[in-house]
């Protein structure tokens, strides 16, 4: 491709396609995924985190001799009610290439809990499709904590979610057995947003566990509360946690690469065709970056 350059103002906040535009802004993130085939915006009204912007939470324990009973007490919160909440900060973002096939660009945020937190956004020129790659540095911290990655996709209409769930699509709060957790729930492929004749799939191969529930800290919601039935989710990739150490390591220190792939459009406002979008754009060739070792 063809490397852009750092000296072009064009290239400092905003990434183009003939399907898509894309735009950041300091310190919010990206505020602006528009599909510039019908001129409409991807995200959905009034979401409170930007696309692929760090949530990170920790729980303070004064007493570190506690530090086990105080999640003990933090029942189906998986948090504390002092929980400390911060949202990644975009400090620097451009477009880094533009070529025939992709145009690239990089976005760098300051999140508590991290030394690094790049997001790396790949649109491609033919086809209505962009790919995400979220590279971190995870501190190890003792106390409870929790990392979000935001999704807030569903575009201006009214929508449906659905979540990919092994052998059927489910409507998160609909198809739910009555007095089950709707907080959080893992997914096979990814999650799709329909509406009458659009649809968003975005696939989510290396993050299985999506957050449905409002971040705050409070009385759970379970299926069947009356406050559900117009309920509209807020979606997050759940990436981190140590309140157990089932689903994730117990020290989460390190670095880690989470990729995302998203596409839309009027032949996607069919959920099951949208989840088929979701299984390809999973099933790409994995890379991996080595060392060289010289001789």
């Amino acid at each position: 491709g063809t490397v852009a350059s750092e000296h072009d103002p064009a290239d400092s906040s905003a990434l183009e396609t003939p399907f898509v535009r894309i735009a950041w802004q300091e310190p919010l993130g990206i505020v602006e995924w528009q599909d510039r085939m019908s001129g409409d915006t991807l995200l959905r009204a009034g979401h409170d985190h930007t696309p692929f912007a760090p949530v990170y939470e920790v729980t303070p324990v004064a007493d570190r001799s506690q530090i086990c009973s105080v999640r003990g007490a933090m029942g189906l919160n998986r948090k504390g009610p002092d929980v400390q909440r911060s949202v990644g900060r975009l400090v620097h973002g451009r477009v880094v290439s533009r070529g025939p096939v992709f145009t690239t660009a990089e976005l760098r945020y300051e999140t508590a809990g991290l030394s690094l937190y790049d997001v790396v956004v790949r649109a491609l020129v033919e086809v209505p499709q962009v790919d995400v790659s979220i590279r971190l540095h995870k501190e190890s911290v003792w106390e409870p904590e929790n990392l979000y990655i935001a999704l807030p996709f569903g575009g201006a209409s009214p929508s449906q979610v659905w979540l990919d769930k092994a052998g059927a699509l489910v409507r998160p709060f609909v198809d739910q057995l009555p007095g089950t957790l709707t907080d959080f729930s893992s997914v096979q492929a990814g999650v799709v947003i329909t509406s009458k004749d659009f649809g968003i799939a975005v696939a989510t191969p290396d993050t299985n566990l999506i957050q449905l529930g409002p971040l705050a800290y409070g009385p759970r919601r379970l299926a069947g509360a009356p406050e559900l039935e117009d309920a509209h989710p807020e979606l997050y990739a759940w990436v981190m946690t140590n309140y157990w150490e089932t689903n994730f390591a117990a020290s989460l220190g390190g670095f880690y690469e989470f990729r995302y792939s998203i596409t839309w459009g009027p032949g996607l406002s069919i959920a099951a065709r949208a989840a088929d979008a979701c299984r390809v754009m999973s099933m790409g060739p994995v890379a991996f970056r080595l060392g060289r070792e010289e001789t």
